[in-house]
């Protein structure tokens, strides 16, 4: 793509609406950007795939999915699973400019733009991580890895394993968890430091 037609992004920023029933009811809104669009949000992928990530991360990596994340508990006994309720919902498009600016150190324009082409604002003017953005799981990851971070000190710190597959949470161990109210409070208190959002 010119470098022309980049800086005016937002010309050619077009997704289609649909929606899915959901197999726990309700349903899920799904956001395809056009073709344009894509092309250039899987660049940005693959940009965002040379940068290293932990091997508890089981998203948006290629040749990976949610089976390898549950082999790496396979050995385990006890489980806490959850979810991150909508969180690619919760992810605005300031939490992912400030990634590309104080993260990545990027300029304010490339961030801006970078933001533009990740994010999509509603008509209510809320913005979300578009669901099917070849680049959603690594801008989502990115943007809220201080969070994951401090879940997986939280685990490491209690003998435990902790994994991320895109939303879904999994701690395993193979001993009983002595403290189990303490242990899930120690969680919340992680996922509620980063107050855009809540676990399911």
């Amino acid at each position: 793509m010119e470098y022309s037609t980049l800086l005016h992004a937002k010309d050619f920023i077009n997704y289609t609406v649909s929606e899915i029933e959901k197999s726990s009811g309700g349903f899920r809104t799904i956001y395809n950007p056009c073709r344009e669009l894509k092309q250039v949000q899987r660049r940005i992928k693959n940009l965002l795939s040379r940068i290293s990530i932990p091997s508890w991360v089981f998203s948006g990596r290629k040749h990976v999915c949610h089976v390898d994340n549950g082999k790496y508990h396979e050995h385990s006994i006890y489980f806490i699973q959850s979810d991150l309720h909508a969180f690619y919902d919760s992810c605005s498009r300031e939490r992912v400019y400030r990634l590309f600016k104080d993260r990545f150190k990027c300029s304010s324009d490339v961030s801006a733009l970078l933001s533009d082409l990740t994010t999509l604002t509603l008509e209510d003017g809320s913005t979300v991580i578009p669901t099917e953005s070849p680049c959603a799981q690594l801008v989502a990851f990115f943007a809220f890895q201080d969070m994951f971070n401090e879940l997986h000190n939280l685990a490491r710190n209690n003998g435990c394993k902790f994994s991320l597959y895109v939303d879904d949470l999994t701690f395993s161990s193979k001993a009983p968890w002595s403290r189990a109210q303490t242990w899930c409070k120690g969680v919340l208190r992680s996922v509620a430091a980063s107050p855009d959002v809540t676990p399911s």
